[in-house]
């Protein structure tokens, strides 16, 4: 959802919730491939309030890395960045 009115997001900004049965790395690739399919000229994505553990965050890399995608952990979420253009 995009909440362009909503004065205390960015431009630019959307929310995306976790989903009751959802586990946070699936949360995380649903929010990527949400916005890839709405705005895929989005190349840098950053991802706040979503923990991931050291183990779920090193299962997940390698995946977005063979997608096209580098990430970063950073203090309460993650950077990500995209080296081409499509999927």
């Amino acid at each position: 959802m995009w909440f362009a009115q909503q004065s205390t997001l960015a431009q630019g900004s959307a929310v995306f919730y976790l989903k009751n049965d959802e586990r946070p790395e699936d949360s995380l690739l649903r929010v990527l491939w949400d916005i890839e399919d709405h705005h895929p000229k989005v190349a840098d994505i950053q991802i706040q309030g979503l923990a991931l553990s050291t183990a779920e965050f090193n299962a997940l890399s390698p995946g977005l890395q063979d997608q096209g995608f580098d990430i970063t952990e950073r203090p309460a979420g993650f950077i990500v960045n995209r080296r081409h253009s499509s999927l």
